[in-house]
């Protein structure tokens, strides 16, 4: 549906005196067609701050009930595992909220669709990436600790262990 807003002026009865009106309509969308009128981030986005909301604005009011966790994906950039967080809706916009923050300096590709508006129009997808901000200076970004057991759980020392090209020794 388009919102038109109408405001009318009386007046003016006197040099201060002005009466106004205004009230909405929602009239029937003559394409028939849901599309999207806004995405943030924005495409191709960079330093997206790592605790960000994604919000997708319809033109048109959006059918909660056509709405699911599978209604907007988000994945690392040529990953498969989509990221985990809320889905929901209110009137025109669709917004995703991570579970977790982002990870630093990393490119997400969102998918959207299938959604449907309250008139039944229907919406089948969109897709766009963006990347987050790169970790300030100084961050943590963590570590792992391995520890080798042997079948009888007494510790191993001695083995080397590499991730992502970082290597190491068990003590």
């Amino acid at each position: 549906m388009w919102r038109i807003i109408l405001s009318l002026d009386y007046g003016p009865w006197g040099p201060q005196v002005q009466f106004r009106a205004s009230g909405s309509v929602l009239i029937p969308n003559p394409t028939g067609r849901l599309a999207i009128v806004s995405v943030s981030p924005q495409p191709n986005a960079s330093s997206v701050p790592i605790n960000t909301t994604i919000r997708v604005i319809f033109s048109e009011i959006v059918d909660a009930e056509s709405v699911n966790q599978s209604s907007i994906s988000v994945v690392v950039s040529g990953g498969s595992s989509n990221i985990e967080g809320t889905v929901s809706v209110s009137g025109n916009e669709m917004r995703f909220s991570p579970l977790l923050p982002l990870v630093y300096n990393t490119t997400y590709q969102v998918t959207v669709g299938p959604v449907k508006s309250i008139g039944g129009a229907v919406f089948s997808g969109y897709q766009w990436e963006f990347t987050t901000e790169a970790a300030p200076p100084g961050t943590q970004l963590g570590s792992i600790r391995v520890f080798v057991q042997d079948e009888d759980g007494a510790k191993i020392s001695g083995v080397e262990v590499s991730v992502s090209g970082q290597s190491g020794t068990t003590n």
